[in-house]
């Protein structure tokens, strides 16, 4: 089954859920071709015997616009959440957690979830951006931030703080990752394939080794004058099922295997 990339952004009035509540939260299902097959938001009413966090409510004293749009047309957590999980239930594929950072809003979601769904069509597993982009450019995890991200990951799209429109635009951001990931997979598998090339090339051609008379029979190796890696005698290579033989004084003749050695030879 396709997966669909759900990218998901919450507000929230603290740092953890049940203490503190989700204020709003927005998904924008993405496939890996970055098409935009649908989109979920909701505004909730606080849980009950919670409270805000000082220090995020400072915060939100600073975006007086974002505040205002999350505290409109607010509906009962339960009702947002059985709605939430129909319609990821709709999306046409397995749906993947995307966030950014996952770890925060995973957390917020997932317990919002069970809490009063009972279920998560997630699993309890999210997909960090954060994270991909790290693999897919090889910086120190501290070093990847979005300022060092290639420009070209970015789409012309507003972050305003408000969870839908955030959404969509880190989903944007995922998908232009997630097609530059493919493209180096891409490459390397080219390069991969290239190598296993030659090899198969050079494997297809006899090895040769020519003795040089006198060699007596105390174990010495022929003289090789040329060389290539190849199946030999008995292996399905040319001169296979022929044995080496001495004649004379132990000089070696014919062709074949030489008793202490893997590679074969044709005597002069």
């Amino acid at each position: 089954m396709e997966e669909i990339y759900v990218s998901t952004d919450i507000e929230t009035d603290g740092p953890i859920p049940g203490p503190h509540s989700m204020l709003s939260f927005g998904s924008a299902a993405y496939t890996a071709e970055k098409q935009l097959v649908g989109t979920f938001a909701a505004n909730l009413h606080t849980l009950a015997g919670a409270s805000a966090h000082p220090k995020t409510m400072a915060w939100w004293e600073t975006q007086p616009e974002a505040w205002a749009e999350c505290r409109k047309d607010l509906q009962d957590p339960g009702e947002a959440m059985s709605a939430y999980v129909a319609w990821l239930k709709t999306l046409p594929g397995k749906p993947v957690f995307v966030g950014y950072p996952a770890g925060f809003d995973f957390l917020f979601v997932y317990w919002y979830l069970i809490r009063f769904t009972g279920e998560s069509p997630f699993s309890f597993s999210a997909l960090d951006i954060k994270s991909f982009a790290m693999a897919t450019l090889g910086t120190p995890w501290r070093e990847t931030v979005k300022r060092k991200m290639p420009k070209a990951w970015f789409d012309k799209l507003p972050h305003t703080h408000q969870a839908l429109d955030d959404a969509i635009e880190q989903g944007a951001l995922f998908c232009n990752i997630l097609a530059e990931n493919r493209r180096i997979g891409e490459s390397k598998s080219c390069a991969i394939h290239n190598v296993i090339g030659m090899f198969r090339h050079e494997a297809s051609e006899p090895a040769v080794i020519i003795a040089t008379p006198g060699i007596r029979d105390r174990g010495d190796r022929p003289r090789p004058i040329r060389e290539a890696r190849g199946p030999g005698p008995g292996l399905g290579g040319p001169g296979a099922g022929l044995a080496p033989r001495k004649s004379g004084r132990g000089r070696w003749s014919g062709s074949g295997l030489h008793p202490r050695g893997r590679r074969w030879f044709r005597a002069s």
